[in-house]
């Protein structure tokens, strides 16, 4: 304990302290030396307490947050990066020629076969009516094309659309565009809530904090989600490689709850200007 009490002593600094029992027990369970900024993890960390969603955070995972990597020549590569969440829903990928190349702005996906995918499984997202899934992204993918970017496949899931460079909603008997802004090629704060106790415009499209132009969607009736099979939560790609994302992916956020405009638009202000907005 008291390695961890001198690095977040040197790391944050005595202006913040004393910094919520959730944020100390995630520094104690990964140890400060995996985190890049600790001002910035207790800050997002600490965010979402305030809000009173912690309970609902399935999975939240950031690079600069608490990571793990190798080095290949010149290049470095993502291993695992760990899960800020309750549930230490840590993704990773074990296997070499599928990790992701560390940018200043999060995993570099080669569209070919690179993913991240968590530790755990569809039984560890206990997502049913209630849903809210967000990330940054910047998606090169063109074409008949269709990048998996965060999914739990057949059941709920973001993607980008290579003809348009839009984003789709793909799960649960539904499969189309959301909205009519191209993100394609610019770094984006995609948001995505589903509420199954709403019969319409029950999927919405946030980017960078606002509700997109004809961002609303409907699964018939609202209800349950339902998952084919036990399906992993991925990233950058479907679990069996088909679908591989082309560009950069971070700050990963997937809650069973559905986050309002104005806490969207505060995960959105605490984390734009390492994407340069």
């Amino acid at each position: 304990m008291s390695g961890l009490g001198l690095g977040l002593g040197l790391g944050l600094g005595s202006r913040r302290a004393p910094y919520s029992a959730e944020a100390m027990a995630y520094f104690n369970r990964i140890g400060i030396s995996k985190v890049t900024n600790p001002v910035l993890a207790a800050s997002l960390i600490d965010n979402i307490v305030a809000m009173g969603l912690y309970p609902n955070c399935l999975m939240y995972v950031d690079i600069l947050t608490g990571m793990e990597s190798r080095t290949a020549g010149a290049d470095t590569f993502i291993t695992k990066i760990y899960d800020m969440s309750p549930k230490a829903n840590d993704v990773l990928n074990t296997t070499e020629t599928q990790q992701p190349k560390l940018t200043a702005t999060g995993g570099l996906f080669d569209g070919s076969n690179d993913l991240l995918s968590c530790a755990g499984s569809d039984v560890a997202f206990p997502v049913t009516k209630k849903l809210t899934m967000f990330l940054w992204v910047n998606f090169t993918n063109t074409g008949t094309t269709y990048p998996r970017i965060i999914c739990c496949e057949g059941k709920w899931g973001s993607y980008g659309d290579g003809p348009t460079g839009r984003i789709r909603w793909y799960g649960t008997g539904l499969d189309g565009d959301i909205g009519t802004t191209v993100v394609r090629n610019v770094n984006t704060f995609v948001a995505i809530t589903y509420d199954g106790d709403v019969g319409s415009n029950n999927i919405n499209l946030y980017l960078n904090g606002g509700l997109t132009t004809a961002g609303s969607v409907t699964i018939a009736g609202g209800g349950n989600l339902t998952a084919v099979g036990t399906t992993p939560v991925t990233i950058g790609n479907r679990a069996d490689g088909g679908r591989p994302l082309a560009g950069t992916a971070n700050h990963i956020g997937v809650f069973n709850a559905v986050l309002t405009p104005t806490q969207l638009k505060s995960i959105y202000d605490l984390t734009k200007s390492t994407y340069g907005v």
